[in-house]
């Protein structure tokens, strides 16, 4: 796509990326309560060509070419053969759209052209992770884990728009946390519980209000993107108990595990 940026006229896409991050740990209590944590962000600031289908000047207006047998042009307006006039809904798609082209990579060079453009397409990655262990005695040790993170996501892979910036975005974020104690009681038996947690959710956002109607059929790209709001929210539980027993020459493990998932979708879509 970069070759054909050249070949239209239109500028090169953009290309920045921003990464970094770090941790920081240390003992609270020595030898008793220690921490640590950990933020890292990805930050790329992009643009990705689009290529659409627009209507030539005279289609516009109503009139249509065509070729006959010969190499000769010819020409047929019809609004005026029909004693129509444009239809207002019409004109407001028309009213959206470039009026000149710059690009023959798509359309038939009579009525519809090509018009590229580069429209963004950032990406942002967040992530902050903590985790304290505490070591009430040799008997009993706990633990702690929260995660938290996004990833913000321009999408102008998804839907139909004409527009430097792409109607529908992904808001993904989501909260991890788990817990854990041991417990050594003698020097033959350990028991370990754990729990945690992820609220995860998915959405695939939509700029602007919606319209009260789509209209479907025409020979050009229509700039009312057509793609409805979606997406899902996952929560995921877990609960387990893991012992483990010698006695002499023989090991025993046991315990148990448990997990819920529960998913919630929307779909304006139906």
């Amino acid at each position: 796509y970069d070759w054909f940026n050249n070949q239209d006229g239109v500028a090169r896409p953009f290309l920045n990326l921003n990464q970094f991050g770090g941790p920081l740990a240390g003992p609270v209590i020595k030898d008793k309560l220690l921490f640590f944590a950990n933020y890292e962000t990805y930050d790329l600031h992009q643009t990705s060509p689009q290529l659409d289908t627009i209507l030539t000047p005279t289609a516009r207006q109503g009139i249509l070419q065509y070729q006959t047998g010969g190499s000769a042009t010819r020409q047929f307006n019809v609004l005026n053969a029909q004693n129509l006039s444009i239809d207002p809904y019409i004109q407001t798609l028309l009213s959206k759209l470039p009026t000149v082209g710059n690009s023959s990579a798509v359309g038939d060079g009579l009525n519809t052209t090509g018009y590229q453009f580069n429209a963004r397409s950032n990406i942002r990655r967040d992530s902050i992770v903590g985790k304290v262990d505490y070591n009430l005695s040799t008997s009993n040790v706990f633990s702690g884990t929260y995660r938290w993170n996004r990833d913000n996501d321009d999408r102008p892979d998804i839907g139909n728009f004409l527009t430097p910036v792409p109607p529908v975005s992904n808001r993904n974020g989501a909260h991890f946390f788990s817990g854990s104690w041991r417990w050594t009681p003698t020097s033959t038996l350990t028991n370990e519980l754990r729990g945690g947690g992820n609220l995860a959710q998915a959405p695939f956002d939509v700029a602007g209000a919606l319209p009260p109607f789509f209209v479907s059929g025409t020979i050009f790209s229509d700039p009312v993107n057509t793609f409805l709001p979606q997406g899902r929210t996952t929560h995921t539980f877990n609960l387990q108990d893991n012992a483990n027993w010698v006695h002499g020459k023989h090991t025993v493990s046991f315990g148990f595990q448990m997990q819920q998932i529960r998913t919630a979708v929307y779909d304006y879509a139906g």
